[in-house]
């Protein structure tokens, strides 16, 4: 009930803002290229969470191993 009305899937459009302009402006090198890629995959895993979230109803989400 306290999170009633929050917004999901809101990442994508945070994702979106950080990749976009990076793609545009940075100048590559391995670290610019390393933190691309760990923000698409963790943000494709809260994604995910929040798809189970929404579109499955399952209240979990995704579930970890431990």
């Amino acid at each position: 009930m306290q999170k009633k009305g929050t917004p999901t899937m809101g990442g994508v459009m945070m994702i979106a803002g950080i990749l976009i302009p990076t793609l545009l402006l940075a100048k590559f090198n391995v670290y610019i290229i390393l933190l691309m890629v760990s923000t698409v995959w963790l943000g494709s895993i809260g994604f995910l969470d929040d798809y189970i979230k929404v579109f499955r109803k399952n209240k979990e989400g995704l579930r970890g191993k431990f």
